[in-house]
């Protein structure tokens, strides 16, 4: 059997064929109201906190409100918080559990991100799952940026590799590499791809990817 793909672009529309034996066997067709959101970041605003459900509805100003479950807050929730809206607006009642945060449990840490936020809040989201129907997309405040080799994690404080590269030499070889590259306040997570790559293909990268973090930095201080 022969496959082929054939893609067309025009205008807002964009028209993936799939071909067996130059037969038709799968359209898909994409406009601009349903393109693929995963990954994109918004600065949001909180607008219903519902803890009960350990979840909150956020305006992303689009027609459907996008869900955050508490599970999705990360661990970085306040300061993102902090950074948007200003030292009150943190509760007094969540800067205990704030300041032992590293020793909170997962359930614990979905209690705290309810203490947290509050109705009109700004909050700096990224997309995790498309919206379905008549629900709205699933959002994190633990953000990524993902660049060809590294993923950058803003505000961590780790190297990961993937467990895909299970060579110990090489593991070791990529987080020496980046140990005296990654600036203080950063996390990256080493993409498979990166196996065997040289330290200017990790320079390059990462420079990208913290070049993308400092654009957002720039937009966030204007919103």
């Amino acid at each position: 059997m022969k496959n082929q793909i054939i893609i067309h672009s025009s205008g807002n529309q964009t028209r993936i064929a799939l071909l067996e034996n130059s037969e038709l066997a799968q359209l898909f067709i994409e406009t601009e109201e349903n393109q693929r959101t995963v990954g994109n970041i918004y600065v949001a605003r909180v607008h219903k906190v519902l803890s009960g459900i350990r979840a909150a509805f956020i305006d992303m100003g689009t027609p459907k409100d996008a869900f955050l479950h508490f599970s999705d807050a990360g661990d970085h929730l306040d300061e993102y918080v902090t950074k948007l809206n200003g030292e009150n607006a943190i509760p007094s009642h969540a800067k205990k559990d704030i300041a032992n945060k590293d020793n909170l449990s997962n359930v614990q840490k979905q209690v705290l991100a309810g203490k947290i936020l509050r109705t009109g809040q700004k909050l700096l989201v990224q997309i995790v799952k498309e919206p379905i129907g008549s629900k709205g997309p699933r959002i994190s405040t633990d953000i990524t940026i993902a660049g060809r080799f590294l993923v950058l994690i803003p505000m961590g404080d780790y190297i990961a590799v993937s467990k895909k590269i299970g060579h110990y030499k090489e593991r070791r070889r990529l987080k020496g590499i980046l140990n005296n590259m990654v600036p203080d306040g950063f996390g990256v997570i080493v993409r498979t791809v990166a196996q065997g790559q040289d330290k200017k293909a990790l320079e390059d990268d990462l420079r990208n990817v913290l070049k993308k973090w400092e654009q957002i930095v720039d937009k966030l201080e204007d919103a």
